[in-house]
């Protein structure tokens, strides 16, 4: 009976226990080209998830912007109505003098 050598040298156990089986004798890394596949397919998704995080960047740059308007309306408010006085500050005109 005839004996015949298998080449091994692609068989690898990880620290996870899983066990990596690459190109046995054909030293084709069919890992390295399951992991390009599996890059080109995410790559689109890759993508979309970069311009959320981009437009949730902007969109909490806008409600920032907003608040701090509103911020600034409302101190507006306060001076155009002084309390205990009906005069508009900003349309009073100077009678001194």
């Amino acid at each position: 009976m005839a004996t015949s050598a298998i080449n091994a040298s692609g068989i690898k156990v990880g620290n996870d226990g899983k066990v990596n089986v690459s190109g046995l004798s054909s030293n084709i890394d069919s890992k390295a080209i399951i992991d390009a596949q599996m890059a080109a397919r995410r790559a689109p998704a890759v993508r979309l998830e970069t311009r959320i995080t981009a437009n949730n960047t902007l969109a909490s740059a806008y409600e920032d912007l907003r608040s701090k308007t509103s911020t600034i309306a409302t101190s507006l408010d306060k001076l155009r109505s002084a309390p205990g006085s009906s005069t508009d500050v900003f349309n009073a005109k100077n009678t001194s003098g």
